[in-house]
């Protein structure tokens, strides 16, 4: 039945009319109840569609359990989205109690069950939209701005993944991280990142600024706190610099340990 195969019916047919299934509580209450010809006008289901549907309907008990399997394992796959790609933001809405799976259902409501398949960080990134969207969650203490940066994680993971970075040294000259971006927050949520609980207590206010980068060799997620002395100072070295250019005292050298700025290399 999944690819059409008896029906005369396409693929793209069948898994059109059994998306409306799985995003519409309305189609499957008619489907289950027997009163799809009753209704199919009012639910706008075309005349395929509807063949679709009835054939679903010949198998409740099985096409309940697929259907029930299919939410359970789209739900399960926003919780894995949720926690790879923003595992702050995760902690902070379970510690304010938030149910994750209806949240999930509603998510997935918004984007009509859609499947993301193996792009996880997309898949989070769209989940970071959706929270701070949310008229309820997008309120809850902190959580705007963790979002924003772990939303800025995501992208330069995504743009990582499309084009590597190169972290080879040139010879003579410092050079950016290429995968680097810089967020600042309303409220102080540093704390927070050096081991606190997401979540708990009141944050100091803000502004503070962070920058957020994939770590050299391994492209490990960093978000660290900054003086906008060092964003200007990474923002200056997306055109590389000679040496003696650069600016006199630590900073320079603090970046380069954290993998920010990219020392010279040998000849």
């Amino acid at each position: 039945m999944a690819d059409g195969a008896g029906t005369g019916l396409d693929a793209r047919t069948v898994w059109h009319a059994w998306r409306r299934v799985m995003r519409e509580e309305a189609v499957r209450e008619a489907m289950f109840a027997g009163t799809l010809a009753e209704r199919a006008d009012a639910l706008g289901l075309s005349p395929a569609d509807r063949e679709v549907i009835e054939r679903y309907a010949e198998t409740p008990a099985g096409t309940r359990f697929f259907i029930a399997n299919y939410r359970y394992r789209m739900t399960s796959s926003f919780i894995n989205a949720l926690e790879t790609a923003a595992p702050l933001t995760h902690r902070l809405l379970r510690a304010n109690g938030v149910e994750i799976d209806a949240l999930a259902e509603r998510f997935l409501d918004s984007v009509g069950w859609r499947d993301f398949g193996p792009y996880v960080y997309t898949y989070g990134g769209r989940v970071l939209e959706f929270l701070r969207a949310h008229p309820e969650v997008g309120g809850l203490h902190g959580l705007a701005d963790l979002a924003a940066l772990e939303s800025a994680a995501v992208a330069v993971t995504v743009r990582a993944a499309h084009s590597p970075p190169d972290f080879t040294p040139r010879p003579g000259v410092y050079a950016a991280n290429d995968a680097v971006t810089s967020v600042t927050t309303e409220l102080d949520v540093s704390g927070w990142l050096r081991g606190g609980q997401p979540g708990v207590g009141v944050l100091p206010a803000g502004p503070r600024t962070f920058l957020v980068y994939l770590s050299p060799p391994d492209l490990r997620r960093r978000i660290v706190a900054v003086p906008e002395s060092a964003v200007a100072l990474v923002r200056g070295l997306a055109v590389p610099r000679a040496a003696g250019e650069m600016p006199a005292g630590r900073l320079v050298e603090k970046l380069v340990a954290l993998g920010v700025v990219i020392a010279p290399g040998s000849d």
